[in-house]
């Protein structure tokens, strides 16, 4: 609980390290999980209930108590596949939905 940013590590298409980005976004509880870039932003699902936003160039602009920690990715610039844990009782399992971005709440799960 003492690191308040995670850490971004960049690469080019041949995996040859580019550079560290440090995300001023606070404390996640097992830093980010997963990434996309979608609706000119970055996303980034954390353990627990977190999404992380940042700008083209890793500014941290926003945090929301949402669940995307099994994986984010890009449909298209207005529609995101968002997979996140679903817990019955003890048993947890994964679901994957359609989620539209949305500048206050982050996504808004599409019906």
């Amino acid at each position: 609980k003492d690191v308040n940013e995670n850490y971004l590590y960049e690469y080019d298409a041949n995996f040859k390290f580019i550079k560290k980005h440090v995300l001023k976004s606070g404390y996640t509880l097992m830093g980010i999980q997963t990434a996309a870039f979608a609706d000119n932003k970055w996303w980034f699902g954390c353990y627990g209930s977190e999404l992380l936003t940042a700008d083209v160039n890793f500014n941290f602009t926003a945090k929301y108590d949402l669940d995307c920690a099994l994986g984010i990715d890009r449909v298209n610039d207005k529609l995101l596949l968002v997979g996140r844990n679903t817990k019955n009782g003890k048993q947890y399992t994964g679901e994957a939905v359609l989620a539209v971005p949305d500048a206050a709440k982050g996504f808004v799960i599409r019906k």
